[in-house]
């Protein structure tokens, strides 16, 4: 009986025997138990592996062989962590200083009424990071959020910055302060919260010295006053412009600029007028490139180009969605020419009866083809009706003439409502309708009521009387200037308009 007990425990125990006399090298030993150090009998094999654990049990009845198959998973080291102790103020965010290596999940507990942000809280030095690399080299940033700091590159640095995001708590001015340092490229970072200035006085990034910088994937976002300020030659490709305070993007002043593949949205917060700089962009007395970008639901135009200067013309402004903006969804002024071409426009702009609110507005402006866009008048999300495509002549440098009107398609969703054309307060010496060509557009209508055409116009500004709106209701007709085009009766729905 004795020997039966021990013959039924060796398939359990013998594996503990065997992991104990096993080497599993190059050579093997025996090792010779006794029945009782079989409980609790563990073994530790050098690596992992599989491993054959032959194992002989011999009492007064005879002999029992097996062999047992142990295989042993190399296991993972076990997560580090350290934590370093750090001072704060009551109310204001503390950043902790834990590092954790191998660990899939860190537990942190709080004190009762704090509250903890799973925002990364960076600690370095921004500054010190940029300041260890040589002008022309490439600048790594690591990821996380950087309160209250500002970053002055040097010339021809690349600065990696995904996953920056530098975030001035409202009190802080500029991420990026004035300064005279050319040719940067600043990739993926973003700045949020700064105490930016608004109209003429630089952003939270201040351009106004600097030239030929790249803003690519970059996000300017939910700044006090003026997002970003652009210098002559720069260039922004990728990224969101958003939530700023009175504009996202203004200045240049000279040279040119291209901006490209952006979301521009709900920027001029503070509902700055309409007549200062807000909304989603003003590029001043530069050439500028605008395509590809979506701008919608400012307050203010989704596009806006000002101010006459030698630079100040060949503009191309091409395959934008622009909607929904309190504005002009485009507006040009005091600009010498370029391209306005495939554009999609809807629903921009309010009708102050003086083509102040178009789709697209050539204020002062002249020598432009506008042609091949699409603009739809009707009521905005501001509960505004705008106006579709108007040339503006006031007593100004440039005049709005030699401008090339075509192949557009303008449909007005409103009965009666909405207007295009031309508008003039004062005595030019010419007649405003007969400078500008319209020619093969196709407007559609919803009824009988005929589009409103020209616009409001007196040759004095002390005696405004000398002219009244226009009815347009030729088919295929010279009136006014529009020749060879399309007035179409169609029952239209609001065009459901999105970011591409």
């Amino acid at each position: 009986m004795k020997w039966r007990c021990l013959k039924w425990a060796v398939p359990l125990s013998l594996l503990l025997w065997a992991l104990i006399l096993w080497p599993v090298l190059a050579q093997t030993r025996d090792v010779t138990l006794t029945p009782d150090q079989l409980p609790d009998l563990t073994i530790t094999l050098p690596g992992a592996g599989e491993f054959q654990i032959p194992v002989v049990a011999t009492g007064p009845g005879g002999t029992v062989t097996s062999t047992m198959t142990i295989t042993v998973v190399q296991a993972a080291p076990p997560p580090t962590l350290t934590v370093q102790d750090v001072e704060g103020a009551p109310g204001e965010p503390i950043p902790l200083d834990i590092t954790a290596t191998d660990a899939d999940t860190i537990t942190v507990t709080i004190p009762e009424g704090a509250t903890l942000s799973t925002e990364i809280i960076a600690l370095g030095n921004l500054q010190e990071m940029i300041d260890a690399v040589a002008e022309g080299g490439t600048v790594v940033l690591p990821p996380g959020l950087y309160l209250g700091q500002s970053i002055r590159p040097k010339a021809n640095q690349t600065i990696q910055a995904a996953g920056v995001i530098m975030d001035g708590q409202g009190t802080a001015v500029r991420a990026i302060p004035r300064d005279f340092v050319d040719g940067v490229t600043l990739v993926g970072l973003t700045v949020t919260k700064y105490n930016s200035p608004t109209q003429g006085n630089g952003g939270a990034i201040d351009g106004r010295d600097h030239m030929n910088w790249i803003y690519q994937d970059v996000n300017v976002v939910a700044n006090l006053g003026l997002g970003l300020y652009l210098g002559p030659g720069d260039r922004i490709s990728g990224g969101l412009y958003a939530d700023n305070g009175t504009v996202a993007i203004a200045g240049a002043n000279s040279g040119s600029v291209i901006i490209e593949d952006i979301e521009c949205r709900n920027n001029n917060t503070t509902h700055q007028g309409l007549g200062f700089e807000s909304g989603c962009m003003k590029v001043y007395k530069s050439q500028a490139t605008i395509r590809n970008i979506c701008s919608w639901g400012n307050w203010g135009p989704g596009i806006w180009l000002d101010g006459a200067g030698p630079d100040a013309g060949n503009h191309v402004i091409e395959d934008n969605v622009v909607f929904d903006n309190k504005k002009s969804g485009i507006e040009i002024e005091l600009q010498a020419g370029g391209v306005v071409r495939r554009n999609t426009v809807v629903r921009n702009g309010i009708d102050n009866g003086w083509g102040g609110g178009a789709g697209i507005k050539l204020q002062n402006s002249g020598g432009f083809l506008v042609h091949d866009n699409y603009v739809e008048v009707g009521i905005n999300e501001y509960g505004d009706i705008g106006n579709s495509i108007f040339t503006v002549n006031q007593d100004r440098a440039i005049m709005a003439r030699d401008n090339d009107i075509f192949n557009n398609e303008i449909v007005f969703l409103a009965d009666g409502k909405g207007t295009q054309g031309t508008v003039q307060d004062f005595d030019s010496g010419f007649d405003p309708f007969a400078v500008n060509t319209w020619h093969d557009n196709t407007v559609v209508r919803s009824s009988e009521t005929p589009v409103r055409w020209g616009g409001w116009y007196a040759w004095s500004k002390a005696d405004e009387t000398g002219g009244a709106w226009r009815l347009w209701e030729g088919v295929q007709s010279v009136k006014n200037g529009e020749a060879n085009s399309t007035l179409a009766l169609e029952q239209r729905q609001p065009t459901q308009v999105q970011c591409p």
